[in-house]
């Protein structure tokens, strides 16, 4: 690597991501030699730790864009050293980077005006401190994707400040994060307004009232996750096949008061559907049905949990969208065993599951 960094010192973009044999004393060539980077992944890359990223801050000013996914070793240090030398930055994702903490914001906040994704994912340190700084007016200006899924130590309170101060974002993912409750949800339906992907997941403050305001103002939204909200009932899923016929990603998982009419009707209104999500949901079956005659752009489809799946249901699906590549019909005891038997045969480029 040292070679290659030596010798392409023009190189802008670079990837070494997955590749687990990869280490500090290799990649710490990139800051060295390649001052033009304006692109960085090194995600995956378990070995590689924040020293990396440290020295490629200071010494490629040109940087855009950084992931570390899954780096475990990186902490606040290279944010802060971002903070002062990467005024450029636009996009950073630390996924999964558990020693991550509210620190690795604010250090951000100092020169890095024209961030537009941050990606914290995971990063269990983070806390209300990371959310009182993005909440100040003057830090990130143009963020319109913010992703904090997992970081449960955020509560309701800072969701509902968060969200009055930056109204413009596109992307918020808060999914996991137990403390937002029906305060924060009925904020984001007053102020999230041009919100496209929303996700919700596991939200208690996710209720029927809230949850169908919510519906009725982000009518942009492209991906809606509310999986695991036990209050999220017809009342809901009807105003999604009332007023959201954008939707090409949907998950429902766990919405166990949804009935089988309700979806069907969400369904046939969200034709662009490719991606829908329906674990644990017991009252479901002929929604398969619904999907293949709708949805011929479907690509994912889960549904699991329930006695209502038939094997013409499952043939339906199968041939009524051309492009499915995902089905995962797991605990519906009336698939037949031919038909778990026939679709792998029949249709080897499906990923089939049940």
């Amino acid at each position: 690597l040292e070679m290659v960094f030596r010798n392409l010192v023009k190189l802008q973009t670079i990837s070494i991501r997955d590749l687990p044999r990869i280490t500090d004393k290799s990649a710490m060539f990139m800051g060295k030699f390649l001052s033009q980077l304006t692109c960085l992944d090194i995600s995956g890359t378990s070995q590689v730790t924040g020293g990396v990223l440290n020295e490629v801050a200071q010494h490629s000013l040109e940087i855009k864009e950084m992931k570390a996914d899954g780096c475990f070793a990186i902490d606040d240090v290279p944010c802060i050293t971002m903070g002062r030398c990467s005024p450029k930055l636009e996009v950073l994702s630390l996924a999964g980077c558990i020693k991550v903490t509210s620190l690795a914001v604010r250090g951000l906040s100092e020169k890095c005006k024209h961030i537009t994704t941050l990606i914290f994912s995971s990063c269990i340190k983070i806390d209300d401190s990371a959310l009182s700084v993005l909440s100040e007016r003057r830090v990130f200006p143009n963020l319109k994707h913010l992703d904090l899924t997992a970081c449960d130590m955020i509560s309701s309170e800072s969701i509902v400040e968060l969200i009055t101060e930056k109204p413009k974002l596109k992307v918020l993912r808060l999914g996991l994060c137990t403390q937002v409750a029906e305060a924060a949800v009925l904020r984001i339906a007053r102020y999230g307004l041009g919100l496209e992907n929303l996700s919700l997941e596991s939200c208690l403050g996710c209720t029927a009232e809230a949850t169908s305001q919510l519906l009725r103002s982000c009518v942009r939204l492209k991906v809606l996750s509310l999986a695991n909200c036990p209050l999220v009932d017809d009342s809901a899923a009807e105003i999604i096949a009332r007023m959201q016929t954008g939707i090409t990603d949907l998950d429902l998982s766990g919405c166990k008061l949804i009935s089988d009419k309700t979806m069907c009707e969400v369904v046939t209104a969200n034709t662009a559907l490719t991606s829908l999500k329906l674990y644990g949901c017991p009252r479901l079956g002929p929604v398969l049905e619904a999907i293949a005659d709708s949805c011929p752009s479907m690509k994912t489809f889960t549904l699991g949990l329930s006695n209502k799946v038939s094997d013409h249901g499952v043939m339906r699906v199968v041939t009524g969208c051309p492009v499915l590549k995902e089905l995962r019909l797991t605990n519906c005891p009336q698939i037949s065993d031919e038909i778990k038997a026939l679709i792998p045969t029949q249709m080897p480029w499906l990923s089939f599951v049940a």
